[in-house]
């Protein structure tokens, strides 16, 4: 018996194994192109047509069986979806930008960002920056779950005029837990604000984070595409067997 027989013989455990195994493929690529592309993201969307036509090719077959199988394998899919994206935080590009309204440039970014040490830099650069030495900033910093959160104010960040209206500021955080941070910015108001993150300490808790964002959107959104396929196809199907039956006649 060949391979091809072998895995169609026993569908019901080949499918959702090479179920897994593809979305796996398609969540690491996604992950792994994105800096080079945001299209690239996208491609999870392609994950239950893969799952559809690894159905169609081993002979899984009946729509009930299908939504059934198709629910199980989705629901263990957007977990290793969350896995993969937690894993490739440490390799995002941690460099937040944005421009307030009263027209100041704002850059920032966290260093060391996935690396246990002694202190943790946040660096905030301003442009356009007018009648400073008046002006009011602050620093949120929280961990997801350690519950650690800090409010950091004007006079415990380091500011150096750069000149030309730059200014640079530091803040630099005591030795951290593990667990993945966020830092959010405030100039003058709470409407002109940045939130960035870091440092990434923790995997369980970047997962834990990915979770929370993408676990049942993940779901869902491969059941409807999922549903919608097996639904079209049927009906293609059905349509098929008219059109042979008419013929016969």
């Amino acid at each position: 018996m060949s391979i091809p027989q072998l895995l169609r013989k026993y569908n019901r455990i080949s499918v959702p194994v090479i179920s897994m195994l593809v979305a796996a493929l398609f969540f690491y690529l996604s992950s792994a192109l994105s800096p080079y592309s945001s299209e690239f993201l996208t491609l999870v969307l392609l994950i239950p047509l893969a799952v559809f036509l690894v159905f169609h090719y081993l002979g899984l077959w009946g729509i009930k069986r299908r939504l059934l199988y198709g629910l199980v394998i989705f629901i263990v899919v957007a977990f290793i979806g969350s896995a993969v994206s937690a894993a490739y935080i440490p390799y995002e590009n941690n460099t937040e930008s944005t421009k307030f309204s009263n027209g100041i440039g704002v850059t920032a970014f966290e260093s060391p960002f996935s690396t246990q040490a002694n202190s943790y830099n946040i660096t905030i650069k301003l442009s356009n920056v007018t009648n400073f030495s008046s002006a009011n900033y602050w620093i949120v910093y929280s961990g997801y779950t350690t519950g650690y959160g800090k409010n950091i104010s004007k006079s415990g960040i380091k500011a150096v005029p750069m000149g030309a209206g730059n200014v640079d500021l530091y803040y630099e955080s005591p030795p951290l837990h593990p667990d993945i941070y966020f830092y959010s910015f405030y100039y003058q108001n709470k409407s002109n604000v940045l939130a960035g993150i870091g440092p990434d300490l923790s995997y369980s808790s970047s997962l834990l984070l990915m979770l929370e964002i993408h676990y049942i959107s993940y779901v869902i959104l491969f059941m409807l595409e999922f549903t919608t396929g097996v639904f079209i196809a049927r009906s293609i199907e059905n349509s098929r067997k008219i059109r042979q039956e008419r013929r016969a006649q």
